[in-house]
């Protein structure tokens, strides 16, 4: 009944929209327009209407290429896009690819939001996704995406994709292989005062933000691969032989004044050749500057782009401080005294900012470590309601991996594969290979312990053929292993 009600709404709607119905598909319609605006604008006023139905809750999928016209049938990749975008729409919402955003972008009455760039299956093509958050339309949710996913709900379940129609033409499509670039980001050189020598803790945030800034275009060597070298006198040549990867970024900072020299450079591994040697003056308060300074230099260096914008938070000083002070001092403490120490300036800094969600996960990772697990896990559930609160993608994923982690560390097995796939899915919405990996990995790792060695066997060659795909060297021997 209610799919009969369904088409006797829409179907007036497309054709006032100049749409055409080519096809049923369970409770889906496949739809095709002339115009990305046309199909954009029907698209809107149908949620409008089933915005006013109970139980009527549709996903829209928007998508724009050329096709084949059978008969009364449609056929080519295009289509398959088309349907495999509608999932990435929240309910009641529009999803959009690239295609379409870059036809409607020069119209002021539509806003988007960049959603991810996720590896569609049995799509060869390189495809971005944007929400539409205008016209009083919800934005996408990744978490809730992760999890519609996962579940394997049918995909056309209460969908009307709607395919845009340019031309009847028939093409071949070879995607080039993107390139990626990659990169190890060295630890900062602290040079006057000892008491400044915390602040070479910022290189593990930028690490972090490096990698969650263009996943899939760029790889950004680990933290805990980055720190072997730490103290290293190994040339740049070897230093990027060891790490696998073309360019190596270094940096220092020193105390000035009533705030601090900034400079870093970039070089080409092969070559020797400098990207760029920049030098700025930081004052003390903004110490978490440095980061997004970086960030911005090194993916210009390496001429990347950047779809959408690099969300950036702004957080409490102080609170940036201690955070930076606490890291340090873990990392130094010799004894228990100085371990309760660092936990204590850690949930100071949470207290002043509780923006800063790494301040949560690595006082959780401090927690865990110290074996006081139900404190990890409040601290990681703490961390995913924030992130969920100020729509950080990467952390999310970051808190499901710990919490999945944490689960597995108490043989809470069935909770801890939970965890760690809705993480995964995150991660492939993404595109972050690199995190990716790292997941199923982890996934990889529980199978192994619960004896379920066909299905470890299986995560542990997806792992390493994530890894494989993105060139890392390091993590393809670690998985061969």
């Amino acid at each position: 009944e209610l799919i009969k009600r369904q088409r006797a709404l829409l179907v007036p709607i497309i054709q006032s929209h100049d749409g055409e119905l080519l096809k049923e598909m369970g409770d889906g319609l496949l739809l095709s327009f002339f115009s990305a605006t046309s199909a954009v604008e029907c698209a809107i006023a149908i949620q409008e209407i089933a915005n006013t139905i109970d139980d009527l809750n549709l996903r829209i999928g928007i998508h724009q290429g050329e096709v084949i016209i059978d008969g009364k049938d449609i056929i080519g990749d295009d289509v398959n896009v088309a349907a495999r975008i509608e999932p990435f729409s929240a309910p009641g919402g529009i999803a959009i690819s690239n295609a379409v955003q870059q036809d409607i972008a020069s119209n002021a009455t539509f806003k988007t939001k960049l959603v991810g760039k996720p590896k569609l299956k049995g799509v060869q093509q390189d495809i971005t996704i944007y929400c539409i958050i205008s016209h009083g339309l919800p934005e996408t949710k990744l978490s809730e995406v992760s999890a519609k996913l996962e579940k394997k709900i049918p995909i056309w379940y209460f969908v009307v994709p709607v395919l845009l129609l340019i031309g009847i033409t028939t093409y071949f499509l070879i995607p080039k292989k993107p390139s990626v670039a990659s990169v190890a980001v060295m630890y900062m050189e602290i040079k006057g005062n000892d008491e400044d020598q915390y602040l070479e803790t910022i290189t593990e945030d930028l690490i972090f933000d490096l990698s969650s800034a263009l996943p899939g275009k760029l790889k950004v060597s680990e933290n805990a691969s980055v720190t072997k070298l730490k103290n290293s006198d190994l040339e740049t040549a070897e230093i990027a032989k060891k790490l696998g990867v073309e360019f190596v970024f270094r940096s220092s900072l020193q105390r000035y004044g009533d705030g601090f020299n900034l400079r870093c450079r970039l070089v080409e591994a092969s070559s020797g050749a400098d990207k760029f040697i920049n030098k700025w003056f930081i004052e003390a308060n903004s110490l978490q500057s440095i980061v997004g300074v970086l960030v911005d230099n090194i993916i210009s260096g390496l001429d990347l782009n950047v779809e959408g914008e690099l969300s950036k938070i702004e957080y409490n000083p102080e609170a940036y401080q201690l955070y930076l002070k606490s890291k340090d001092l873990y990392a130094r403490g010799m004894d228990y005294e100085q371990t309760e120490r660092a936990m204590e300036i850690m949930q100071n800094a949470i207290t002043l900012d509780d923006k800063l969600i790494s301040a949560q996960l690595k006082l959780g990772i401090m927690y865990y470590d110290n074996g006081e697990y139900d404190k990890a896990g409040k601290l990681y559930e703490q961390a995913l309601n924030k992130s969920k609160q100020l729509e950080d993608n990467s952390n999310i994923a970051e808190s499901l991996r710990k919490q999945g982690a944490l689960y597995r560390k108490q043989k809470q097995y069935d909770k801890a594969l939970e965890k760690l796939n809705e993480a995964l899915s995150i991660f492939k919405v993404m595109n972050d290979k690199s995190s990716m990996a790292k997941a199923m990995n982890s996934i990889a790792i529980l199978y192994y312990r619960t004896k379920r060695l066909d299905e470890a066997l299986e995560y542990w060659l997806l792992a390493y053929n994530t890894a494989k795909e993105f060139d890392d060297k390091l993590k393809i021997s670690k998985y061969v292993n």
